[in-house]
């Protein structure tokens, strides 16, 4: 059981530093995202946590694209990342 809550905030570490690399360097995330993808990977299972950040990197980037060719979108222009988070996670454990 301790090996198991181990891993999990080891994961949670590690995705909560990568996360805030993003949020420092580049400002494109809020520290709210960064938090809650923190929480994410103390909640899932490695394995899936990479499905879901895999396909939450993927619906951010379909919406962003569709917004700025279709939208007349500027390049600066900024969008929530909790939500693809919530759906990148939904998809990746199967609920839909």
């Amino acid at each position: 059981m301790n090996e198991n809550i181990i891993s999990r905030l080891l994961v949670s570490t590690i995705v909560l530093f990568l996360f805030s690399a993003v949020w420092y360097f580049s400002k494109g995330l809020g520290l709210g995202d960064v938090k809650y993808a923190a929480l994410l990977g103390f909640i899932l299972v490695p394995e899936i946590l990479i499905k879901a950040l895999f396909t939450t990197a993927l619906l951010g980037l379909v919406v962003f694209m569709t917004g700025i060719f279709i939208f007349k979108w500027s390049k600066e222009t900024k969008i929530p990342y909790a939500p693809f988070l919530s759906m990148g996670a939904i998809f990746a454990v199967g609920w839909i």
